[in-house]
């Protein structure tokens, strides 16, 4: 019998033949559509949406290549200092040290990238100062394979690395957020221009007093009106609505009860300003100082107007200070001269003034000191002194 027709003559069953056939079979490509995104790493990340060969971190925002697979990413999230479960993320987390055979490893760039980062932020130096050469050359001392930042570059990253704690902190808001304090510090430059910083005070899930600025921003002025705008609009971009209270500084749309002896305090404001504006003339009031032999080693403080505990302060230096003006006076004629073009020099009078409202002040500025710590709970101590002072100024 042919061997042919003898294997073809076998009693095989079908479905047993058809099952080895297809067992034998190699497995059939996956497509690349459903290859995406498959890895674990994927959990962390997302594509970006106008170049899907990048992707983006959710937990620091940085954009990372993806295109020739996810080695990258992998790397990534293991220095990423805002991923909890990378290890530079749990030494953040809990606050420890890496232990000395960690700190023996090999030169991580990201990682010294982030630390300058952090330098300049804490430290609050200058962009330029990255471009120096001494820091260079400090720097290459410390590590030859660094390659130090622009200072366009290091603004750029200090942005990132801005909106990274931004999202951190809405994060923490929304899951554990309260009632949130807010402050306000409003003042002038020298260049006339006006700035509101917008600060958030809260209890954080340890039941530590937490301090966060939420806004530093250029405005048009300081009335009501305006503080309440920006107010409004940097809430609006936090979408934080769980506010407490809202307590602003002094400014000049408050009253402060100094508008009586205004005349007499801006005397004496334009006298301690000749005399702080150069060094020639500070050294002739010094002069006069030794003449008189005031025992009083500081010398006179120039006030910001729109904050009276400021000027209560610039008063009680110039009043210890009063016979050194009253001798420079008679021995300097600029002095004079000066402040004839203004209000004048100061008169007997003004002095009296200003003497007498000093015990008035000191009330609130004690109390202003007391009520505006900014390391302890202050909330308990506000009602307590506002009727201390009513019944001191009765």
């Amino acid at each position: 019998m042919d061997p042919a027709n003898e294997v073809a003559n076998r009693d095989v069953p079908i479905s047993e033949s058809a099952e080895h056939s297809t067992s034998t079979l190699p497995p059939l490509p996956t497509t690349s559509s459903e290859r995406k995104n498959r890895s674990i790493v994927w959990e962390h990340f997302k594509r970006t949406p106008d170049d899907e060969s990048k992707a983006q971190c959710q937990h620091c925002l940085k954009v990372i290549k993806c295109g020739n697979g996810t080695s990258a990413m992998r790397s990534h999230l293991k220095i990423c200092i805002s991923n909890p479960g990378s290890d530079r993320g749990k030494r953040q987390k809990t606050g420890t040290s890496p232990s000395p055979e960690a700190q023996v490893g090999r030169f991580d760039a990201e990682y010294a990238r982030e630390k300058l980062i952090s330098m300049f932020v804490r430290e609050e130096l200058p962009f330029r100062f990255v471009e120096s050469q001494g820091f260079k050359e400090y720097s290459a001392a410390l590590q030859p394979g660094f390659n130090t930042l622009s200072c366009f570059t290091l603004a750029r990253d200090i942005l990132v690395l801005h909106e990274t704690k931004k999202v951190q902190l809405q994060k923490y808001f929304s899951k554990y957020g309260g009632r949130v304090c807010l402050t306000t510090d409003n003042w002038s430059s020298c260049q006339n221009m006006a700035y509101m910083c917008l600060t958030a005070h809260f209890i954080d899930v340890d039941w530590k007093l937490q301090k966060k600025i939420l806004n530093f921003c250029q405005v048009t002025g300081h009335t009501g009106e305006i503080m309440a705008q920006n107010v409004e609009a940097c809430l609006n971009s936090w979408k934080l609505n769980k506010i407490l209270s809202l307590t602003v500084d002094n400014a000049s749309s408050n009253d402060d009860g100094l508008k009586e002896i205004d005349d007499s305090v801006a005397k004496i404001r334009d006298a301690v300003k000749y005399v702080r504006s150069s060094n020639s003339r500070l050294t002739r009031f010094k002069a006069c100082i030794a003449q008189e032999n005031i025992p009083h080693k500081t010398l006179v403080c120039l006030d910001v107007e729109t904050r009276w505990n400021s000027t209560y302060l610039m008063l009680v230096a110039a009043l210890r200070h009063q016979k050194a003006f009253e001798l420079l006076e008679m021995q300097d004629k600029k002095f004079v001269e000066e402040l004839n073009k203004g209000r004048g020099v100061p008169l007997f009078q003004d002095w009296d003034y200003a003497k007498s409202v000093l015990p008035f002040l000191e009330m609130f500025y004690d109390a202003t000191l007391r009520i505006s710590g900014s390391s302890y709970v202050t909330s308990n101590l506000y009602m307590k002194e506002v009727f201390a002072l009513g019944r001191r100024i009765q």
